[in-house]
């Protein structure tokens, strides 16, 4: 799903920063969550690993699924949220 399938043979720590950020969000579709957070999805990866991510969380949302993601990238968010809340100042 997350596009790793020909380097299983690989190592983790051997992963590129962008492989890590995918395997990652495997991990975390594993148990086939109903709710899922997730933290800057598509930092690392290049542009084709992007519209994969971005895929994957419409399908998501497509199976009913809920899915929280923060990200700075507004134009990101445009293309894969129904919501979005804005987080100003500190804490």
């Amino acid at each position: 799903m997350v596009g790793l399938s020909g380097d299983s043979h690989k190592t983790v720590g051997s992963y590129s920063k962008g492989m890590q950020q995918r395997i990652g969000l495997a991990c975390a579709l594993l148990p086939e969550p109903d709710l899922l957070f997730l933290d800057e999805p598509t930092s690392a990866l290049d542009p084709i690993g992007r519209k994969m991510v971005r895929n994957i969380i419409v399908d998501l949302k497509n199976q009913g699924k809920t899915v929280f993601l923060n990200s700075h990238l507004l134009s990101e968010l445009e293309t894969v949220c129904d919501q979005i809340g804005i987080i100003r100042g500190e804490l």
